[in-house]
């Protein structure tokens, strides 16, 4: 599995990267709270403020309690298979093979 993400203004500067490729082997599926998880652990830099971003997935923005609830429970240590277990009744959002994800902070205008 192949996830495309893109980052936007300060967290492309946070970054310093626009964009990167996960590739995901041998992962039958990732909901959109493991990328973050996995985003976070390859750049600290965002953890701050990460909770304050929208997130899109092929251009459409998705709901933060799809994937803010689960994000926290993993920051919390949670497994990442107690997450997909369904005992935490925490609604997941899946991502599919190609998917582009972007990180969008922010933004104020005027």
């Amino acid at each position: 599995m192949k996830i495309k993400v893109l980052y936007f203004a300060s967290s492309r500067d946070s970054t310093g990267i626009s964009e990167e490729v996960y590739v995901l082997d041998g992962m039958e599926r990732c909901s959109l709270s493991e990328l973050t998880w996995k985003l976070l652990s390859r750049h600290e830099e965002l953890r701050l403020s990460l909770k304050s971003f929208l997130i899109a997935v092929n251009l459409e923005y998705v709901e933060r309690t799809a994937w803010l609830p689960a994000l926290e429970r993993l920051l919390e240590n949670m497994q990442v298979s107690d997450l997909y277990s369904g005992f935490w009744e925490i609604p997941l959002f899946f991502l599919k093979d190609g998917d582009e994800v972007a990180i969008i902070p922010p933004v104020s205008g005027g």
